[in-house]
Order: C-alpha cells, then sequence, then structure tokens
C-alpha cells in the first residue's frame, strides 16, 4: 500500500508516460509510473483542489467557490465568499426539489460536532483547518487554534503560490 498523495490530474501523464509520449511542459500532474515500480520516494509535499458549484442544475445560483490544499494529514480549505451563506446547504437541508439529505429537523437534534459541522457549511469561515488522521469527517475546525498557528500559514503559502503558479 502507498500513501503518496495522487490525483485525477495524474492519470493523463501517466497514460502518456506508459505510451512512451512526451507529455506537454504545461500539463498538470506527474506520472504515477515511478509509484508503481520504484520504492518509496516523496512524489508530491501537497495536493490542491478547488470547488466552485455542485451542479448547475437547477440552477447555477448554487455556486459557492472554495480553494483547498493538504499534506496528506491536514487539510486546509479557503472559502472565498464567506459574506454568504452557501446556498447548496440550503438547497439540500430545506429538500428544495428532492430528498437529498438531512432535513433541518435531523439536524437540529443531532449531535453538537454535525450540528456544528453543518453550522460551518452554510456559514463558512474564511479558513477552515482538519488534522484528518483525528478527524477523518471534518468537524472539529482547528484555523483558529494556536497549536496550529504553523500548519494553518505553511498551507495557507502552499495554496496561495498554487493559486499564483496554475493562475
Amino acid at each position: 500500500s502507498r500513501s503518496e498523495l495522487t490525483s485525477t490530474i495524474d492519470l493523463l501523464p501517466t497514460i502518456l508516460d506508459y505510451a512512451r509520449v512526451r507529455a506537454p511542459k504545461n500539463l498538470p500532474g506527474k506520472s504515477l509510473a515511478p509509484l508503481m515500480t520504484g520504492p518509496d520516494l516523496e512524489f508530491r509535499r501537497h495536493l490542491f483542489a478547488e470547488w466552485n458549484t455542485s451542479h448547475a442544475w437547477p440552477t447555477p445560483s448554487l455556486m459557492f467557490p472554495q480553494r483547498s490544499a493538504t499534506d496528506g494529514r491536514f487539510k486546509l480549505i479557503r472559502n472565498l465568499l464567506v459574506e454568504t451563506p452557501n446556498p447548496a446547504e440550503e438547497y439540500y437541508t430545506t429538500q428544495a426539489l428532492v430528498q437529498t439529505g438531512a432535513t433541518q429537523d435531523e439536524i437540529s437534534v443531532a449531535s453538537e460536532h454535525v450540528r456544528a459541522g453543518y453550522a460551518t457549511w452554510r456559514q463558512a469561515p474564511p479558513v477552515e483547518l482538519y488534522d484528518l488522521f483525528v478527524d477523518p469527517y471534518e468537524l472539529d475546525n482547528l484555523a483558529e487554534h494556536e497549536d496550529y498557528v504553523q500548519v494553518r500559514r505553511g498551507l495557507i503559502n502552499a495554496l496561495e503560490q498554487w493559486r499564483l503558479d496554475t493562475n
């Protein structure tokens, strides 16, 4: 079993590598081929993602852009529209068109952690930080805990560099 940080953006470079076709230099991702035959190696220190909307149907108004970075243990999320409630949360919890998830009545009687998770989803703070080893469901936001200032700073710096590098 391997633990390197990989992404779907690595699939095309991998296929091209095995087909012995040179990948364009501006192609995102890295070939996974060295991981399949070689010993453990540092493949990638961080993995990045972006999210804009859950879907365009029934309306594109579910837009809530987020950018994230992980080092494998910690995950940082930057919420880019913090001044507005997340429209996807309202869509899912009010059951706008179809029953899609938990109702507000169910959320209201759930555990404090679950209620806090929904509250964060509803009105996201500028930054979220989760320890994926002890909190894989991302319920305990550590972004404001002083014990995690260095982790937060390191992931924010990596994320901002990625955003600059990828324009």
